[in-house]
Parts: C-alpha cells; structure tokens; sequence
C-alpha cells in the first residue's frame, strides 16, 4: 500500500512539473499577450485616444487577437494631432525588443530643414555617417546632449537657444524617453513596452509642451 502511495505521488510531482514546464510557456505565448493588450487599450481609453483598427501586423502571437499594444493610439490635443504607439525592432518577443513612441505633430512646419536627436552611445555617429554637421549651440549641456543638424545653422541657433525651447530641451534630456524633433513633429522613445497610462500621459504633455514652444519661438525668431 505505502509502495502504491508514492507511485501516486511520484507521478502526481511529475504530471504537476510538467504542466508547470509546459505551461509557462503557453501562458507567455496566449496569456500575456492579452494582459498587455488589455493595458493599451485601458491606457487609450484614460487618454482619450482611439486605437487604430486591428490588422495582422498588430498580432502579438499565433492565437492572439485584439486589442493588441501594437496597435497606435491616436487622437489631439487642440491643434496638435497626437499618437502613441508601441513597435517591434527584432522578431524576438522579448521587452527589449520593442520601442513605445510618443509623437506630436506640429500644426505647421518651421521650415529649418531641422533635425534633432538625442546623442546615442556612438557619440556623433550619425553626422559621420551621414555627412552633415552638426549645429553647435555654444551651451555645452545642449551640445553634449543632442545632434543637431538644419538647413540655415544661423536660424537653428537662435531659435535652439531661446530660453523656452532652450529649458524644454535641458528637461527632456533627462526623461526616461529619449527626445527627437524636426520640422513638423516632436516624438518622445522608449526601449521596451510602456503601456501605463500615467508614462503615456508625462511623455505626451513633455512632448506637447516642447512643440508649443518650437512653434512660439518660431514665430518669434526672424534670422
């Protein structure tokens, strides 16, 4: 009888470690998903942003359907059409593998041929590689913390260094999302997944407050 007892116990340790072994998996590749997915579309809601319909390249995984965290939110904000979203940069699934965008465009262009991105850990590899130069703004914080490259380095310089846009810039250099702007948009990155509403809500107030500025001091600047 005790032999029988732990042939049953022996097999329920085994039936209970196998279904742990398989089912880890399986709750990574169906469950989580849709856990995720369901944060994005209760963030969207929060903002009041409307997620773009379902298509097959929003799917997270064979057996998942929407909502999906890849599909963008979108929606505005007075005059500035405003969208987050989450995109892959490799197939594998991992959190790394993703980057969450929050963008603002500007209701009219600066019409700088403008560019600025934040310094990577390859320094200025992008003006090496792509040939431009980059546009100093005599503020050692500022240059050490972004590339910066225009069509008229005169008028990219003073409106840069406008003490608005110049603080904005100092402020956004910190944030945990990574800034970038141009003529016609300001978007805010992030390695990973970031589905809280709260995360969406500071970057997307960081990034309109910036695009409002650019646009001030625009119209200000007459270099």
């Amino acid at each position: 009888m005790a032999v029988v007892q732990q042939a049953l116990a022996l097999i329920c340790t085994l039936v209970l470690a196998v279904g742990l072994v398989a089912g880890l998996p399986l709750w990574v590749w169906w469950l989580y998903p849709r856990l995720t997915g369901k944060k994005w579309a209760a963030s969207a809601e929060s903002l009041a942003l409307t997620l773009d319909p379902y298509r097959p390249e929003h799917r997270m995984g064979m057996l998942t359907s929407s909502p999906s965290c890849l599909q963008p939110m979108r929606g505005r904000r007075g005059d500035f059409a405003v969208e987050c979203g989450v995109r892959r940069i490799s197939p594998s699934s991992t959190s790394n593998n993703y980057i969450t965008q929050v963008r603002v465009t500007l209701p009219r262009s600066l019409d700088l041929g403008l560019h600025v991105r934040p310094v990577g850990l390859l320094g200025r590899a992008w003006t090496a590689v792509s040939g431009e130069l980059d546009v100093q703004l005599a503020d050692p914080e500022l240059d050490r913390a972004y590339d910066i490259s225009g069509d008229y380095d005169d008028r990219v310089q003073a409106l840069l260094t406008t003490a608005p846009v110049a603080d904005a810039m100092r402020a956004a250099a910190k944030g945990s999302f990574r800034p970038h702007f141009s003529d016609t948009a300001v978007w805010f990155e992030r390695s990973g997944k970031q589905l809280s509403a709260q995360a969406l809500s500071g970057a997307l107030s960081e990034a309109l407050d910036l695009g409002q500025r650019l646009l001030d001091a625009r119209s200000q600047v007459n270099v």
